[in-house]
């Protein structure tokens, strides 16, 4: 990729709750800090960050310490903490750069492959071309279909009949589809079914082109009953978000146990924090 600190980025993470509270007590300002920490936690390396940086990363954004270290450390739990390094990070931005990382170094694998190709004897590379039009003449003999499906590990009109939106050029999203990677495919087809639990009615889901041109399979999913948000879903599908009832703490639980008790206290979770009495005040 051109860009080296490229990362994706959800359209609509302005309307997250915890974000919503941050933009209710700091205005666009806070939601300008959030992005701020998230891209200097994206140069990392590890993608994380020490306290000792607060003051840094606010000189940086030109905004007060304090601000940064409410919005790292506060009540939105935005980020998690690591009390015995002193480092926090973003679950989300992790995992995110941790498939696009995959992505990364599999092409690159690809790359030094089809490198060391090129150093061979011209004689290697003679034999190699008549090799290749003999295949091709094989090739040509063979059923047109049966060549097309050799191309790609999931067919197309999987994805089209699974995502059931058939709207726009599908001539289009077939060639976007077929200009995808193996990897990228197969994570599609993981976060689709997750995707369509959560949009129920298709006028409320992406065009199937702008799910593909816009990378949809990273986004986040929420999960919504009768219109009602209950349990924020990660984009792998397998976690919700939960929080205590009686410490507010908050951590990830399978879909079995989203209705059971906390880890914490075995108190009932909640899918969202409980506001405190300054809060509701």
């Amino acid at each position: 990729m051109k860009d080296a600190y490229y990362f994706p980025h959800d359209s609509n993470a302005r309307n997250d709750q915890r974000l919503l509270r941050v933009r209710m007590k700091y205005g666009m300002e806070g939601y300008g800090i959030y992005f701020g920490i998230i891209e200097i936690l994206r140069e990392q390396s590890d993608y994380k960050l020490g306290s000792c940086q607060f003051e840094s990363i606010a000189f940086d954004l030109r905004v007060d310490v304090k601000k940064v270290e409410d919005i790292v450390m506060g009540e939105f739990v935005l980020f998690e903490w690591d009390s015995e390094y002193s480092e926090f990070w973003s679950t989300s931005l992790k995992r995110r750069m941790e498939k696009l990382d995959l992505i990364k170094q599999k092409r690159s694998e690809a790359g030094r492959l089809g490198g060391k190709s090129s150093g061979k004897s011209k004689a290697s590379a003679k034999a190699k071309v008549k090799h290749l039009e003999a295949s091709k003449v094989k090739e040509s003999r063979l059923d047109k279909n049966t060549v097309k499906q050799s191309k790609t590990n999931i067919e197309f009109e999987k994805f089209w009949n699974l995502y059931n939106y058939k709207v726009g050029s599908k001539s289009k999203v077939l060639k976007k589809w077929e200009s995808l990677n193996d990897l990228d495919r197969g994570m599609i087809m993981e976060h689709l079914p997750h995707y369509i639990k959560s949009t129920p009615d298709k006028q409320f889901r992406k065009h199937p082109a702008t799910y593909l041109n816009n990378q949809g399979w990273f986004d986040e999913i929420v999960v919504k009953t009768n219109g009602v948000i209950d349990f924020k879903l990660d984009s792998t599908g397998n976690f919700y978000m939960g929080y205590c009832d009686k410490c507010n703490k908050s951590s990830f639980y399978k879909k079995e146990d989203i209705y059971g008790d906390s880890r914490c206290c075995n108190s009932k979770l909640l899918n969202e924090r409980k506001k405190d009495d300054k809060e509701s005040n």
